[in-house]
């Protein structure tokens, strides 16, 4: 796997993601969820390799999942898998990858009366992001990979 230029999707928003990142609610993390419910301190670890990316639980008090399985041992993430920390999602994403936001933005554009399009709003943006993670909380991996393509 080609590891230049590969992001972390992260509740919709888009990281770059270089060597090792630390996850967690703690300010001294590398990418911080402060506002996800469920998150410890330091929670989880994303590592860069040759192969691609490693996801590891740092012994966290909820623990970490890869398509809802609870993760044991340091497991190398494929293209599609989701990987729940607390109430957040985390996608890993290559270069060429389109953005999910953006993708779904084009199949909701809504039209106006002079045949424009518009694009979606914050609010349906937000519900969105809401629908995916309350998908995957409830373990409907199928459906939260659904809504983010």
């Amino acid at each position: 796997m080609n590891t230049d230029g590969i992001w972390l999707v992260v509740d919709g928003r888009r990281i770059p993601l270089r060597g090792v990142a630390v996850v967690g609610r703690s300010p001294t993390c590398d990418i911080v969820l402060a506002r996800s419910v469920g998150v410890s301190r330091i929670h989880a670890r994303l590592s860069v390799t040759p192969a691609g990316v490693v996801v590891e639980d740092l012994h966290s008090r909820n623990g970490t999942f890869v398509d809802g399985k609870s993760l044991r041992e340091p497991r190398l993430l494929h293209p599609k898998d989701l990987v729940r920390v607390g109430s957040s999602l985390l996608r890993v994403a290559g270069r060429d990858e389109s953005r999910p936001e953006d993708q779904w933005a084009e199949r909701t554009a809504r039209i106006d009366r002079q045949g424009r399009q518009q694009p979606p709003t914050a609010r349906q943006l937000d519900a969105l992001q809401r629908l995916t993670v309350r998908a995957a909380t409830v373990r409907r991996f199928d459906e939260a990979e659904r809504l983010t393509r």
